[in-house]
């Protein structure tokens, strides 16, 4: 849930509240009743999606747990007046009718959300847009413009884990072993009239995105997975520059690029598929 909200993916955030086993609280003295707050004027039932966040908004309040799914508290729903909050006291709460957990799941309505905050084991990417955009020259440009324009980075961090990207090297390789210690990366600049200002190694998603980096140069390079790329960093002191001349680029400080491989198994499983580690000569 919380990287469904990362993402601003509101319809996945009630999908899993659906599927999702669902905690209530009650007491038993004088006599039992489900736990429900007031709040101006209206009553909210409230439901978790851990016993965790159960006990760590409760405490000591509630005797009792009670687990049910999204269609039996439908089914038992005890007063259509009442209104559901979802794990209150919590970064991913939500508040609406309980009917309306499906509707929003299928996208037919919209529920205002909270915005989280990213952990600090989310990926410091850092974009910016120019003010003449580049034409897209593939898929994955087309989708990265999409998201860059919603601001949405951890929508792009998922299509760059994901995507193979242009390396550019110092010489043409026939054998591509970014393991080898005498693997000819190129740093930035390509080009003298292209600076970067700090140590970095450029990857490019076209062609065309590398051309951009160094005009009028013929500069080899490998097609790589970015996250085969990241496994195999050549040191922190060197920036990850996605398109560094192109009109959507993107940064991430060398010291995070480690921190992609982790980042790519959460996107998998939250996305259903699975990371490329794969290399290829170009």
């Amino acid at each position: 849930m919380y990287h469904a909200l990362l993402r601003s993916d509101p319809a996945r955030y009630f999908q899993t509240v659906t599927t999702a086993p669902l905690y209530l609280a009650a007491v038993s003295q004088p006599a039992r009743r489900l736990v429900t707050w007031e709040r101006d004027g209206r009553t909210y039932l409230l439901a978790f999606t851990s016993p965790e966040g159960l006990a760590h908004c409760l405490g000591q309040e509630a005797d009792t747990v009670l687990q049910m799914d999204y269609p039996q508290l439908v089914r038992d729903w005890p007063d259509p007046n009442w209104w559901l909050a979802l794990n209150p006291t919590t970064p991913i709460d939500a508040t609406l009718p309980v009917v309306a957990v499906a509707e929003a799941a299928s996208g037919a309505v919209e529920i205002p959300m909270p915005t989280v905050r990213a952990r600090p084991d989310v990926p410091d990417l850092r974009t910016e847009i120019g003010d003449a955009p580049d034409v897209p020259a593939n898929e994955l440009e087309e989708a990265m413009t999409e998201v860059l324009a919603q601001g949405n980075v951890p929508l792009l961090l998922d299509l760059l884990v994901f995507a193979e990207v242009l390396l550019p090297t110092l010489r043409p390789v026939e054998t591509v072993d970014l393991d080898d210690p005498y693997f000819p990366w190129a740093a930035l600049p390509l080009s003298a009239d292209r600076p970067v200002g700090e140590p970095a190694v450029g990857v490019f998603t076209s062609p065309q995105r590398l051309a951009d980096a160094a005009p009028g140069i013929d500069v080899p390079s490998v097609r790589v997975s970015l996250l085969a790329l990241a496994l195999a960093w050549p040191g922190p002191e060197y920036a990850l520059l996605v398109n560094p001349a192109s009109s959507t680029r993107a940064r991430l400080p060398g010291d995070q690029v480690e921190a992609l491989p982790e980042w790519a198994r959460l996107a998998a499983h939250y996305h259903g598929v699975e990371p490329d580690q794969t290399v290829h000569e170009a």
